[in-house]
C-alpha cells in the first residue's frame, strides 16, 4: 500500500493543528406519556413505563410515531395538554418543530375490533430490490421517515410497492383513520468482495468517504467468492464497493455462521479491530476443524459469546498484547450458560511490540523521499505504521495515513534540496510502539543538462597554460531551475596540444569534470564533465630600425627598392 503526505517541516518537527472547541448546543425535554397499550417513538416505546422524557437540542424537529398495538386505536393525542385531533396526524405521527422550549405528549388508546394486517412490522430489504404489499384495510395513508432511504408507489388501487433506495433503516406508517401499524426497514446493501473476505453493506450515510464513527458500516460475511483462505485478518476499514466507488466503510461485525464448517481456516487476526460483545455473529466460527490461532489486540479481553465452539481443536493459541489482561477461557463463553467455555484447552500467550521494520530504504527526489520497508520479523498483531522526518534529530512520529500490517510504502514531499534528513520508521501493536528503523537522505533535484562554459579568446601569444585564467564553475539545468557547478580543469588534456613557443594561432580544448552542488541529483548518470574552447593570437611580425624608428621589415624592402629605381634613372640620365 502507497501513502502520499505533504509534510511542513519547520525545526524538525511537524506541525499539530489546534483543536477547535465547540459549544453544547442547548437542549430542551419533552416528557412523553402513554398508557400500557400504545407505543410512541422515537423515545422508545413506553409500554408498562408510563412517563418518559426525551432530550432535543434547540432548533430541531422531532417526530413522534403513535402505534396501538393489536386490538387497540388511538383514542387521544395531546401536545402541551391541547387536543391533537386525530384528523390532524400525519399518517399517525406528529411533530415538534424548530423546539425551543419544553414541551409535553399524551398519548392514549382504546379497544378495536379492527385491526391493519398484511405486512410486517420489520422487514429487511436489499438494497435496490422491491417488495409489494396490500394492507387488510384500504384508504389509508403512508409516511416515510426518509424518503431518501425507501420510496413506495401505488401499482393498483390498495397495493404498493416499496423499493429500497440505499443501505439504512427508514420507518413507513400506514394509518386509517385511528388506527396505525408501522414498519421497521432494515436495508442492507448488495455483497462485495474485498480482499480474501465478503462484506455486506449495513449502513452507508457518506458515500465517497470515511464518514464519521457509524455512518459507513459494514459487516463480514465470509469469505470472498473462490476463495478458501487459510490465515484471514478482519481489518478495522475495508472499500471496493462497485456501487459506491471511493467509500470507506467500518468493520463493526462478523455475520452469523460466517466462517461455519469452514476446514481450510487456521489463523483469525482480530488484533486490528475493537470487539464489542455482539461483532462476533452467533457460530460465526462453529466446526472450523483446522482453526489454530487467534491474535487479539485490546488491552483488556472482549466477550465472545456463541461465536466457537464446546469442542475442537486442543492445540490452539490464542495471542494477545503484553500487558494485556483478561485473556482466559472465559472471555469465550456459550451460548447456553450450563456448557463449557469455548476453547478451554487453548493456550494462552502475550506477544511483545514489533522489532524493526526489515530492509528500509528512502529515494530522495527534488523536495521529496520515498520511503520504503518489509514487516518486521517479529510484528504479531501490526495494526498501523508510523514515521518520522528530522534533520536537528528531534523525532517527530506521525501514524502514516491509512496504514495497517499490509503498508510496506509512504511518499513524503514538501522536503528542502540538499538538507540532509534524517527518516523513521516503525510498527505498532497492541503491546506498543516498535523498534525503529533509521536511514537517511537528501533530497535534490533531477539534473538535467550541464551548460558548456562560453569559448575563450584573445590570450597573448606565448602565454603558458598554466596563467590561463579558466571558469571556477558553469551552469547546471535541474529540473527546478538553474544553479552553478564547480568545475575542475585538466590543463593537460588540450587537444591539439598547445606550444607556447609556436608562432602561429593556435585553438585547443580543455576538459573539465564537474561537481554538483548537494540540491542537484544525477539520477539519470548523465556525464559529468565539460570542455572549453581556448585560442591564443599568433606571434606578432618581427621589427627593423631606420634610425630610431622602428619599421616592419616589408617597408624597407620597399622602400630599399625604391632608392634602387632612382639610383638607376639618375645614373642613365648622367651617360647621355
Amino acid at each position: 500500500m502507497a501513502i502520499g503526505v505533504l509534510l511542513c517541516v519547520g525545526a524538525g518537527l511537524l506541525a499539530a493543528m489546534p483543536a477547535t472547541a465547540h459549544a453544547q448546543p442547548v437542549q430542551h425535554t419533552i416528557t412523553i406519556t402513554a398508557d400500557d397499550n400504545v407505543a410512541t417513538d422515537p423515545a422508545g416505546s413506553p409500554l408498562h413505563s408510563p412517563t418518559r422524557t426525551l432530550q432535543v437540542n434547540e432548533g430541531d424537529d422531532v417526530t413522534f410515531m403513535i402505534m396501538p398495538l393489536s386490538g387497540y386505536a388511538i383514542k387521544e393525542v395531546k401536545a402541551d395538554g391541547t387536543n391533537v385531533p386525530i384528523s390532524d396526524l400525519v399518517s399517525g405521527t406528529y411533530t415538534f418543530r424548530d423546539v425551543r422550549a419544553d414541551h409535553t405528549f399524551e398519548v392514549s388508546s382504546k379497544t378495536s375490533t379492527q385491526n391493519i394486517e398484511n405486512f410486517p412490522t420489520i422487514y429487511s430489504i436489499v438494497e435496490g430490490d422491491t417488495v409489494s404489499w396490500t394492507p387488510s384495510i384500504s384508504g389509508g395513508t403512508w409516511w416515510i421517515s426518509d424518503p431518501s432511504y425507501i420510496s413506495y408507489r401505488e401499482t393498483s388501487p390498495g397495493t404498493y410497492e416499496f423499493t429500497a433506495l440505499k443501505v439504512g433503516s427508514p420507518y413507513a406508517m400506514y394509518a386509517v383513520g385511528d388506527l396505525t401499524r408501522r414498519v421497521s426497514f432494515g436495508i442492507t446493501g448488495v455483497p462485495f468482495d474485498s480482499g480474501d473476505l465478503k462484506y455486506e453493506v449495513t449502513s452507508e450515510r457518506a458515500t465517497g468517504g470515511a464518514g464519521a464513527p457509524g455512518e459507513n458500516t459494514v459487516m463480514v460475511k465470509g469469505p470472498a467468492d473462490g476463495k478458501t483462505p487459510t490465515d484471514i485478518v478482519i481489518p478495522a476499514q475495508v472499500s471496493g464497493n462497485p456501487r459506491s466507488p471511493g467509500t470507506v466503510y467500518e468493520v463493526t461485525r462478523i455475520a452469523s455462521s460466517a466462517f461455519s464448517d469452514n476446514g481450510a481456516l487456521e489463523t483469525v487476526d482480530f488484533s486490528n479491530v475493537t470487539l464489542t460483545p455482539n461483532f462476533v455473529g452467533n457460530d460465526a466460527f462453529w466446526t472450523c476443524g483446522n482453526l489454530n490461532a487467534l491474535v487479539f489486540g485490546q488491552l483488556t479481553a472482549p466477550e465472545i459469546v456463541n461465536g466457537f465452539y464446546n469442542s475442537g481443536p486442543s492445540g490452539g493459541t490464542v495471542y494477545y498484547p503484553k500487558g494485556a489482561t483478561g485473556y482466559v477461557p472465559s472471555m469465550f463463553k456459550p451460548g447456553d450458560p450450563s456448557d463449557p467455555y469455548h476453547l478451554a484447552g487453548w493456550d494462552y500467550e502475550p506477544y511483545p511490540a514489533p522489532s524493526a521494520p526489515q530492509s528500509f530504504a528512502v529515494a530522495a527526489g527534488n523536495g521529496t523521499a520515498d520511503l520504503a520497508w518489509q514487516a518486521p520479523a517479529e510484528g504479531m498483531g501490526i495494526w498501523k505504521y508510523q514515521y518520522s522526518v528530522s534533520y536537528d534529530g528531534v523525532d517527530a512520529w506521525q501514524d502514516v495515513p491509512d496504514s495497517d500490517r499490509s503498508t510496506t510504502s509512504i511518499a513524503l514531499s514538501g522536503l528542502e534540496n540538499g538538507k540532509t534528513y534524517e527518516f523513521k520508521v516503525r510498527a505498532v501493536n497492541g503491546a506498543g510502539e516498535g523498534e525503529a528503523a533509521l536511514a537517511s537522505a537528501v533530497p535534490a533535484a533531477r539534473l538535467l543538462s550541464i551548460q558548456a562554459p562560453s569559448a575563450i579568446t584573445g590570450i597573448s601569444h606565448a602565454t603558458s597554460l598554466a596563467d590561463i585564467l579558466l571558469p571556477g564553475q558553469l551552469t547546471v539545468a535541474a529540473e527546478d531551475g538553474e544553479y552553478k557547478a564547480d568545475v575542475t580543469w585538466d590543463r593537460k588534456s588540450a587537444k591539439p596540444a598547445y606550444d607556447p613557443e609556436k608562432a602561429a594561432e593556435q585553438t585547443f580544448v580543455l576538459k573539465g569534470v564537474v561537481t554538483l552542488p548537494p540540491n542537484v541529483t544525477n539520477l539519470d548518470n548523465l556525464p559529468l564533465e565539460t570542455s572549453i574552447s581556448i585560442t591564443v593570437e599568433a606571434a606578432p611580425a618581427k621589427l627593423a630600425t631606420v634610425g630610431d624608428t622602428a619599421l616592419p621589415l616589408v617597408a624597407l624592402a620597399v622602400a630599399a627598392l625604391a632608392a634602387f629605381v632612382v639610383l638607376a634613372a639618375r645614373k642613365k640620365l648622367s651617360r647621355r
